[in-house]
């Protein structure tokens, strides 16, 4: 994921949540999208993207990148049980 993409969910975030980005700062979006990115470098935006609208339906606070690893660790894993399945059938 690069920083632009990054910096999507981070305004994403802001639009969805804004009480909690009161005073945040373009610096401050900017240093939280580069933030985002590295965390997050080896992933595909897609799957991204997907984690987040998930995270949405679920977190009452805005979406964090440990919300986002947790949702694509389990997609992931409900996705290697129906290959699973798949194989067995």
């Amino acid at each position: 994921m690069t920083k632009e993409e990054a910096a999507q969910i981070v305004r994403a975030n802001k639009a969805l949540y804004p009480c909690e980005y009161r005073g945040v700062t373009e610096a401050d979006l900017d240093n939280a999208a580069m933030l985002m990115a590295r965390s997050l470098a080896n992933c595909e935006f897609s799957k991204v993207k997907e984690a987040y609208t998930e995270c949405v339906k679920v977190c009452a606070r805005p979406v964090k990148v440990s919300d986002l690893w947790a949702q694509m660790q389990s997609q992931k894993q409900a996705s290697n049980e129906i290959y699973r399945k798949l194989e067995v059938d």
